[in-house]
C-alpha cells in the first residue's frame, strides 16, 4: 500500500494480485539460509495465471473485485486457499471477511524490514554484528518464537544501560520506542502465521 498525493490531498493506493501455484515447502533453516546467504535451493514453480492491478478506490472495492478473480479461479485443483497482506490489521479484518476460507498469512519480507529496525537501533547502521543478530531473530520469527522475541524486546526497551552496552551513539529511547513498536506488532493476531518468502 501507498499514499498518491494530489492537489493537497492524500488517497490510499491498494495493489492486489492473484494467481495459482504449486506447494514448495521450505524449513525455516533453509529461508534463513537463502535470505541471508543467498543459497540456492530448487526454484518453485511460477505462479499461474497472475492478475496484479492498483487502485485509488478502496479496500472493500478492492476485494469485492478480488473476490471475482478468486471465483473465477476455483476449482478441484485448488488444495490450499492463502491470502498474504501487511501489518494494516484493517486490511487483514476486511480479508477475513471476504474470504472466509482463507489461511491468512503476514508478508516475512515486510516483517523483517521491522526487525531491522530494532538491530539498526542496537548495534547502528553500519555494525557488523547486526547480521549475525538478525539471522538469529529472524530464524526466531519464522520459527513462530514470537514469545521469546517479545521478552527479549520488552527486556531492551525498559533497560537502557543494556542498550547503551550494545551502542552507545544511538538514545535510549529511540530502541525502546522501536522495540515497543515491535512488540505491538507481533502481539496482533497475524504475527504468528508468516509467509516464508
Amino acid at each position: 500500500m501507498g499514499k498518491a498525493k494530489s492537489a493537497g490531498t492524500n488517497k490510499e493506493a491498494i495493489v492486489i494480485s492473484v494467481y495459482s501455484i504449486r506447494a514448495f515447502t521450505r524449513t525455516p533453516e533453509q529461508v534463513v539460509a537463502s535470505y541471508y546467504d543467498k543459497t540456492s535451493l530448487d526454484r518453485p514453480s511460477k505462479p499461474q495465471n497472475k492478475h496484479l492491478w492498483a487502485t485509488l478506490d478502496g479496500k472493500d472495492t478492492t476485494l469485492n473485485r478480488l473476490a471475482e478473480q478468486v471465483q473465477f479461479r476455483m476449482g478441484s485443483h485448488i488444495l490450499h486457499k492463502i491470502a498474504q497482506c501487511d501489518g494494516c490489521e484493517a486490511l487483514q479484518t476486511r480479508i477475513a471477511k471476504h474470504f472466509p476460507g482463507f489461511t491468512q498469512i503476514f508478508d516475512f519480507i515486510h516483517a523483517n524490514e521491522y526487525l531491522w529496525d530494532v538491530a539498526n537501533a542496537l548495534f547502528g547502521e553500519t555494525n557488523d554484528q547486526r547480521f549475525a543478530w538478525m539471522r538469529f531473530h529472524t530464524l526466531q520469527l519464522i520459527s513462530g518464537q514470537t514469545s521469546q522475541l517479545i521478552a527479549e524486546f520488552r527486556s531492551l526497551a525498559t533497560q537502557p544501560k543494556l542498550a547503551n552496552a550494545y551502542n552507545s551513539s544511538r538514545p535510549p529511547t529511540i530502541l525502546n520506542a522501536t522495540c515497543n513498536s515491535w512488540i505491538t506488532r507481533l502481539t496482533c493476531p497475524m504475527a504468528g502465521r508468516l509467509l516464508l518468502a
